[in-house]
């Protein structure tokens, strides 16, 4: 092993001639998620990828099994309040340098952004952790062909990358996130206590099924998951969320070695890094930030139905959108050259650019932004089920020509209540001309049910839809009509039923209808948070966002 890489396995690097102490923890980065690397392999954490190539000897030592006794293992739960809060809890254990290459993580960082959080929903994220087998390693020297003075530090990162994979931590990771929208804190807190509890009892010490009852009870209940290790992920509910839950560890376990947990890549030694910088680790926090504010400002973009704002404005958001965009990228590529040896004069320009980036809290940004309404208030086509107008309603008996034919027409009635529920009254309405000595006589029987069709706590029906009768139409003997208004299609047949007061066996007592409805379109609905004092108000203006030019300037 050359005297430089002795520096290195005993916690030292060389400068030039001189060994100066290097934190280990600023040195190696934990890069989770990443399969496909071997001992050796170069990694570029600015890119957060392999290289898939080899530039340091290095020997890979015997398996070691530490099933379950990793540094991170175990069920760790957190109440996360905003996009920003739960990418920052992916990458807590990091700093620096290694919380810039852990963001480039692309598995965990998507899940994140995947995640969306109202400021009415209570989150809970659930990480399940299981390390089974570590690799470890030795290293020599850098291979013939990369040690040359000729080789620059430019091109040796464009083909080495910046750290080389020093150990390899096989297991499985699962990542959930359990949320609720409630509006009361005390209701917030409970779905918290609710979540910790569950999660206890399906480590062992608890009853599950109690605590599945007591989270059903939470309003607009969603859970999200991702999983590296333990085989495919199923679409979660309460019950696959438990069964996931309480059989992650087996499931690990039974394949120890199918998904790598985390790497460990440590910095090839004759590329100084400034890996524990307080100004890099500074910066990184703002990128997050910048992209969690990115994120917003592509939601409200492509939606922007979904958020109070006045559409008038939409090309200033998109403008916001663009110039953040642009912030975002520029401070990304001033870490970078901050940290790594680039074609550039000096990096030292560019470190000191980091302070200049301004990023608000999230509470200025919600200040900023228009708000995300409550509901989703789009009217989607209304499906109403295939129904069936079954009834007997006995007609007198004439002159035995009862049943032959018959005349129906339906009549629908709109109800909407509280503003907030449309349901449909539809009626069926069956007449035969009277017979015999009562010919001008007609016998009219009805037969009414009501259908659901439509509700939202969080729209208003601005509008009731207008009642409708079809026309009456005769029907003879098994028969199907199309309306194509309302109602698409009914398939009428005469209903046999002998009956004590009808001596003549085989005589129709009505007409049995199965109704087929046309989608409802274009129902007419607005968000509640729109109404103020009974009235429809107008959506807000956008004024833009007065941070954005100072950290622009940052450039």
């Amino acid at each position: 092993m050359s005297l430089l890489f002795k520096g290195i396995a005993l916690g030292f690097t060389a400068m030039g001639a001189l060994l100066v102490p290097l934190s280990i923890k600023a040195a190696d980065v934990h890069i989770p998620w990443l399969n496909g690397a071997s001992i050796g392999m170069g990694y570029d954490a600015a890119r957060g990828d392999l290289v898939r190539r080899t530039c340091i000897s290095s020997t890979a030592l015997p398996e070691t099994r530490i099933l379950g006794t990793g540094l991170h293992d175990g069920i760790h739960l957190e109440r996360i309040d905003s996009k920003e809060q739960l990418i920052s809890t992916l990458v807590a254990s990091a700093s620096g340098q290694a919380k810039f290459a852990v963001m480039s993580a692309s598995a965990r960082m998507s899940f994140a952004r995947s995640v969306s959080i109202s400021r009415n929903d209570t989150t809970m994220l659930i990480r399940h952790v299981i390390s089974t087998v570590e690799i470890g390693s030795t290293v020599g020297d850098i291979l013939p062909g990369y040690n040359s003075p000729k080789v620059k530090a430019p091109q040796f990162r464009r083909e080495c990358g910046t750290h080389f994979v020093s150990t390899i931590i096989y297991g499985g990771e699962l990542i959930m996130a359990l949320q609720a929208t409630e509006r009361d804190e005390a209701r917030k807190e409970q779905f918290e206590a609710n979540v910790r509890a569950a999660s206890s009892a399906m480590s062992g010490s608890g009853d599950v099924r109690t605590t599945k009852e007591q989270l059903s009870k939470h309003s607009y209940l969603r859970i999200q998951g991702r999983k590296a290790g333990g085989g495919d992920t199923a679409a979660y509910n309460l019950d696959t969320f438990a069964s996931e839950v309480q059989g992650f560890r087996a499931q690990v376990e039974k394949n120890p070695k199918a998904a790598v947990l985390y790497i460990v890549v440590s910095p090839y030694p004759h590329m100084p890094l400034d890996a524990s910088s307080a100004q890099v680790d500074a910066a990184s926090n703002k990128l997050i930030a910048l992209n969690s504010k990115l994120d917003t400002l592509n939601d409200i973009t492509s939606d922007p139905t979904q958020y109070d704002i006045n559409v008038r404005d939409h090309p200033l958001l998109v403008s916001a959108r663009d110039q953040i965009q642009r912030v975002r990228d520029a401070l990304r590529l001033d870490i970078e050259e901050c940290i790594y040896p680039t074609t550039r004069p000096s990096s030292k320009s560019s470190c000191g650019k980091l302070a200049g980036y301004v990023t608000p809290p999230s509470s200025v940004l919600d200040t900023d932004l228009p708000l995300k309404f409550e509901a989703s208030c789009v009217s989607p086509p209304i499906q109403l089920p295939k129904t069936q107008f079954y009834g007997i309603s006995n007609f007198r008996q004439g002159d035995g020509r009862i049943g032959q034919w018959m005349k129906v027409r339906f009549i629908v009635e709109p109800i909407v209540s509280d503003g907030r529920i449309l349901r449909y009254s539809i009626t069926k309405e069956v007449s035969e001309p009277g017979s015999s000595k009562l010919g001008a006589e007609e016998e009219i029987h009805e037969l009414r049910k009501e259908i659901d069709a439509w509700s939202s706590p969080g729209c208003l029906i601005l509008s009731t839809p207008s009642r409708l009768e079809t026309p009456t139409i005769t029907f003879r003997g098994k028969q199907t009509h199309s309306f194509g208004q309302f109602i698409d299609q009914a398939t009428c047949e005469p209903a046999t039923v002998p009956a004590a007061n009808i001596p003549i066996r085989g005589q129709s007592s009505t007409y049995n209808c199965d109704v087929t409805f046309l989608p409802v379109r274009n129902l007419q609905i607005a968000n509640h948070e729109l109404f103020e004092n009974g009235k429809l108000r107008e959506r807000k203006p956008f004024k833009g966002l007065t941070w954005l030019g100072a950290s622009a300037a940052a450039r």
